[in-house]
């Protein structure tokens, strides 16, 4: 538990709560380990979790609701997640108070419930961040607080200078350099700042005897390294076991021992190398190299937790990346006199003002509705795609991150797995059960995730084994809804191509490309597009051109084929759901009661769809990219990084 801000009289937060359990409380303290092996015993009786092989996550998340005071029943879990979990928690808590044991969670309700003292203390909030890490320990510096000591810095405002290096390898090599040219001239106040301390430590660690430059790590390294390790360990394994072993807790002693040669200690020699948030408890740095200075690094994406909900930063007291990257850039600029800053040259880094790679777009700050615009410059894609038209649909700046300068943007997996790839299985998984009249569920996933293009996205995670379980009663209520259906004259997964002139054309001559999910070929043509679940508002979106995939089918359809056309979308995640259509009518919508239930294809809309289709192509010709004043940017995958472009003119 890092606390940067101190009581006066260099205690840290964390030290004054675990002193004042310790002095007067009567319960026995349990490590996160300790804690860990107890849930162990209490999830493998829950057959939700049955999956898993690793339950720190858990762990995590059952301490992290004690200290933050979170009802799981209000978090945005499903239900069966959310059953599962107050399972666990009700019997985790009813065994913690059978042996009289205190978690972090029970220490830091202990000490605020308890504790009466008044400290002089440092800020614990600075710059947008906060330096408690649970609403607890945020009530606590709230109940002992008598002065709070304002800091001073140096305010150096130091310039960034940024080196170009071609991968990591390269990026610690030329720090090496510029270190030992700095350490030459008599230099030896440098200090490495790394966005990735475990990735990029391996590599400086490697390098480090060929330059001469020792250096070590503010993670520490593991205990297996050191020359006693192995002994500290046993002895640690021994009293842990005895412990548990009073609790009818049984564990591996062997596999104890190997957990605790793992653990790090610090032995402090050469130069640091230390991770982006400890700069908060440096005040004056003459050299400061940051190392992995790209956006798929910083701002840092989110740790992958299963239990992660659109709720967390807010409910677990976690600061949001982006304001703590801010946060973090402009203390660099303060304390630091000179800031060596390394990056990729082939990707984008939020520090870089005039960026290689992107040399065709000047990027020029407006003060307009408190946005940031691109400046128009022509782009010309050789074609594009119906989703990439809904994209610049949604937002223009999203689809210029996306597809312009080809960017993998930093995620906060807040949907533990990407969404487009949850999307490309579950298509993938209904194509074969309608294409080879599967009925085994089981052998349906196994052959989906055998298929070669999902398997190249695949990372074999434990997110990807959870998505399976989620598949099968996605893909149960499918096979109800196909079994009566006769698909003999269907196509799946049938590509279609337009031309820039909107006609139909071949694969080799396309400008505009969509994929129409399944197409049923009889007296009327019929067109169903598959989605992973209920969006009740994509009727009103096709209406207002938000959404023209329906639109744009329907308007291939009738080209190819001269015959009544029908078009809708269908969910199969809770219930067979058709929840959008589009029909040939006259009308301009058809209502049922406040909602709208069909969108009407007639020649007023058809007018509608192209006209619209050719404004947005050549905007995008023309190299407009701007920032919208109203998007929908929670799913975003760009958040973190179009978060700058807000944030600057504020």
């Amino acid at each position: 538990m890092i606390t940067y801000s101190k009581l006066r009289g260099g205690k840290t937060l964390s030290s004054l709560i675990f002193d004042f359990h310790q002095k007067h409380s009567t319960k026995r303290e349990i490590s996160f380990l300790e804690t860990k092996l107890i849930l162990n015993e209490i999830v493998k009786s829950n057959d939700y979790f049955g999956y898993l092989k690793e339950f720190e996550d858990i762990t995590n998340f059952i301490i992290d609701t004690k200290r933050n005071e979170v009802d799981i029943n209000k978090l945005s879990f499903d239900e069966a997640k959310k059953d599962a979990l107050i399972e666990i928690l009700g019997k985790y808590n009813n065994f913690v108070k059978e042996y009289n044991l205190a978690d972090l969670g029970d220490i830091e309700k202990f000490v605020y419930e308890n504790i009466n003292e008044k400290y002089d203390i440092d800020e614990f909030e600075r710059e947008g961040i906060h330096f408690f890490t649970s609403k607890l320990q945020k009530k606590i510096v709230s109940k002992i607080s008598k002065n709070i000591i304002k800091e001073t810095l140096p305010n150096n405002n130091a310039e960034i200078k940024t080196i170009e290096a071609f991968d990591e390898f390269d990026e610690v090599v030329k720090t090496f350099k510029m270190i030992k040219e700095l350490l030459d001239k008599g230099e030896n106040d440098i200090k490495i700042f790394t966005t990735d301390i475990d990735r990029y430590f391996k590599i400086f660690e490697s390098l480090s005897y060929e330059y001469k430059i020792p250096v070590f790590s503010s993670k520490g390294v593991e205990l297996k390294r050191y020359q006693k390790g192995r002994q500290i360990a046993k002895q640690k394994a021994k009293l842990t076991h005895d412990k548990l072993k009073k609790l009818n807790i049984k564990v591996d002693i062997q596999e104890l021992e190997n957990q605790f040669l793992n653990e790090r200690f610090l032995y402090k020699k050469g130069i640091e190398i230390t991770e982006t948030n400890q700069i908060f408890i440096h005040k004056n740095i003459k050299h400061l190299f940051l190392v992995g200075a790209n956006i798929d690094n910083f701002p840092p994406s989110r740790e992958k937790n299963i239990f992660y909900t659109p709720e967390f930063e807010k409910v677990f007291f976690k600061n949001n990346l982006y304001t703590s990257t801010l946060a973090i850039l402009n203390r660099m600029k303060k304390i630091a006199q000179n800031i060596y800053t390394i990056h990729q040259t082939d990707k984008l880094s939020i520090l870089i003002e005039k960026n290689p790679l992107n040399k065709n777009f000047s990027f020029t700050t407006q003060k307009e509705n408190n946005k940031k615009e691109y400046t128009k410059t022509p782009y010309t894609p050789k074609n594009i795609s119906v989703s990439q038209i809904n994209t610049y649909n949604k937002c223009p700046k999203q689809y210029f991150f996306k597809y312009v300068l080809n960017l993998t943007a930093p995620t906060q997996n807040k949907d533990e797995m990407e969404i487009t790839l949850k999307g490309k299985i579950l298509h993938k998984a209904l194509e074969i059960s309608a294409k080879e009249k599967l009925d085994d569920i089981d052998m349906i996933i196994e052959k989906t995730y055998n298929d070669e293009e999902i398997k190249k996205e695949l990372k074999n995670d434990i997110y990807e084994t959870i998505y399976k379980i989620e598949l099968k009663p996605i893909i149960k209520n499918f096979l109800e809804y196909i079994k009566n259906i006769d698909t003999s004259n269907s196509k799946f997964e049938y590509n279609i191509y337009l031309d820039e002139n909107l006609q139909i054309t071949d694969e080799k001559n396309y400008y505009l490309k969509g994929v129409i999910d399944r197409l049923d070929i009889d007296d009327k043509i019929t067109i169903i597009d598959y989605k992973s679940s209920e969006n009740k508002s994509k009727n009103k979106d096709m209406l207002n051109l938000k959404d023209i995939q329906l639109g744009l089918y329907t308007y291939w359809a009738k080209q190819k084929f001269d015959k009544e056309v029908e078009a809708y979308l269908i969910s199969f995640k809770k219930e067979i759901s058709q929840f959008a259509t589009l029909k040939e009518c006259e009308e301009e919508y058809i209502k049922k009661g406040r909602s709208i239930k069909v969108i009407c294809y007639n020649k007023e809309y058809e007018n509608k769809i192209l006209n619209h289709i050719k404004t947005i192509t050549k905007k995008i010709k023309n190299g407009e990219f701007d920032y919208i004043d109203e998007p929908d940017c929670e799913y975003c995958e760009f958040e973190k990084i179009c978060k700058t472009t807000q944030s600057s003119t504020k």
